[in-house]
């Protein structure tokens, strides 16, 4: 079945696809746990995906999220894999396709090819985190 995304913008003016506009608020609340290490980001990842199961930044960062907190064959993340597997990268914008890219690479546990995407996502949106 097709789902149908509209494009938004973040917190930081950075486009973003999802049905549902709480997702993104969940999302850039997340995003200011993390950076200032505070809250439960993950709670909010996990949120946006009861929300809304196919939102795909939440799938992205709450697989990477797993991935990065050193659980290598994490139940959530293969879920959040499952969940992007029907997910055409071309209707993306670029900093979805970035993190799409950085968390396949994670799986494969490519750190670097990972942390090249990131290093691209920043060239091209350098507002995209908190300061």
């Amino acid at each position: 079945f097709l789902i149908t995304m509209s494009t938004h913008v973040d917190a930081y003016n950075v486009p973003i696809t999802a049905t549902k506009k709480e997702c993104i608020e969940l999302l850039d609340s997340a995003t200011e746990d993390i950076f200032g290490w505070k809250g439960h980001p993950s709670q909010k990842y996990n949120r946006s995906l009861e929300i809304d199961p196919h939102f795909v930044m939440g799938n992205i960062l709450c697989g990477t999220f797993e991935l990065l907190g050193g659980v290598p064959s994490s139940e959530t993340a293969k879920t959040c894999l499952k969940n992007l597997a029907t997910v055409d990268p071309k209707n993306l914008p670029f900093r979805e396709v970035k993190h799409l890219e950085a968390f396949n690479c994670l799986i494969q546990s490519n750190y670097l090819g990972a942390a090249r995407a990131w290093e691209e996502i920043l060239v091209k949106h350098p507002t995209a985190f908190p300061k």
